[in-house]
């Protein structure tokens, strides 16, 4: 963890400064924390799988965060596709389950749905189950 802020507060190309937390995290894979900072440095440098990941992580460690479960679907939804929307779809009702007076994930499930929709009208029928396009 001292690496990693070294070469953070150095301010280190970002391949050094993933590689000292990617260390990091190698030795120490439960800190949720650890993995909350790789996601918001994936973020930072634009690379939504890698944060995605990062995200399902802290999701293992924290699973009853309605803000993470949102979080995590605000990615799914910015990498697009049907799965991926399926599955911001997915955990955008896990936040409204967890806190239903969290307002990003009510309408962040509304634009998540409207998303899948569109996508799934423009992918054709073959690869969209019509029950998925109801619940939607």
């Amino acid at each position: 963890q001292r690496k990693y802020c070294i070469a953070k507060a150095q301010d280190l190309a970002p391949e050094k400064i993933v590689e000292a937390l990617n260390e990091y995290l190698g030795q120490n894979m439960a800190d949720a924390s650890g993995w909350y900072e790789m996601y918001e440095l994936r973020m930072k440098y634009s690379d939504f799988k890698g944060a995605a990941y990062a995200l399902e992580q802290v999701v293992l460690g924290c699973p009853l965060d309605s803000e993470i479960h949102r979080e995590l679907a605000e990615v799914y939804a910015t990498l697009g596709g049907l799965e991926n929307l399926m599955l911001a779809r997915k955990h955008m009702a896990q936040s409204l389950e967890l806190d239903g007076s969290n307002t990003k994930a009510q309408l962040g499930l509304v634009s998540v749905a409207h998303q899948y929709l569109k996508e799934s009208a423009s992918a054709g029928k073959k690869n969209v189950d019509e029950h998925e396009c109801l619940v939607a």
